[in-house]
């Protein structure tokens, strides 16, 4: 079950220190590695996204480990970067996690407790503290835009999503199979010489996607190369064609373009 609340520290938050035994060496960098290569990508109620980190505890199976909880951190701020807010959510306790740990997100009900949010920026928190690097996401109104998203497992072995925000043009295409029929003396008008053995439709669909930043499009070979690929229906898809076009119209924005499959055809037998 999902719990969420406002921060208890609304004016900022404190980076884990992390102190390494035996040097008494202090850092402020974070603690926790999400694995995912995503930069900032658009956000429209409905998508589905994830979080996904590996969670190393040595001193797991001690008689008295210290105990902690973690939670996912949801930052909101305004599109030119005013801290709105926090919402937390998924908190779950030190002994509940396994080594690879996904969660997905739920950015939707933290736009309900702050409708003006431009970004949002998704980290782990232990307490107020902040345990890892961030996702994020600038949000752009669902009246104006397509959900068409694919998920996909990427090159670090996580969770990722994207939404191409365009249609899908659809292409069917006809496979027919045939044997030659042989003539017997009962041989009637109408009869085919050619008769179909079986059909197979195949259904090619290809989405034209909104123009991203270089940062996005180059991230987006791994979707291209991934080797699990989901739908927004969850239909396992395959990619025929995946093609990043850049014009001088668009400065420092590329075009994606898919072609894809569904891993499943019609066949008629």
């Amino acid at each position: 079950m999902l719990t969420l609340r406002k921060a208890d520290n609304p004016d900022g938050y404190d980076s884990m220190e992390i102190t390494q035994s035996g040097t008494g060496i202090t850092s402020n960098e974070k603690v926790i590695r999400l694995l995912t290569n995503k930069p900032r990508t658009p956000y429209i109620r409905g998508q589905k996204e994830y979080l996904n980190f590996i969670f190393s505890d040595p001193q797991r199976g001690e008689s008295d480990p210290t105990e902690f909880t973690l939670r996912v951190a949801y930052r909101a701020y305004t599109t030119s970067d005013n801290y709105l807010g926090t919402v937390y959510g998924q908190e779950k306790a030190r002994a509940d996690f396994a080594i690879v740990n996904t969660c997905q997100l739920d950015i939707d009900t933290v736009l309900d407790q702050y409708p003006t949010a431009g970004i949002i920026r998704v980290t782990l928190a232990r307490g107020t503290a902040l345990v890892s690097n961030d996702q994020e996401y600038t949000i752009r109104p669902e009246c104006l835009h397509t959900l068409r998203q694919f998920s996909f497992i990427n090159r670090l072995g996580g969770w990722d999503a994207f939404n191409f925000d365009a249609g899908i043009k659809d292409e069917i295409k006809p496979s027919v199979e045939t044997y030659n029929k042989t003539l017997t003396p009962s041989y009637q008008k109408g009869d085919s010489v050619e008769t179909v053995y079986s059909t197979a439709l195949a259904n090619t669909l290809t989405i034209e996607g909104a123009p991203v930043s270089d940062e996005v499009a180059n991230w987006l070979k791994e979707l291209a190369a991934a080797r699990v690929i989901l739908d927004d229906e969850g239909n396992y898809v395959i990619i025929e064609d995946f093609t990043l076009s850049k014009t001088d119209a668009a400065f420092n924005m590329q075009r994606p373009t898919i072609k894809y499959r569904l891993s499943e055809n019609y066949t008629n037998d």
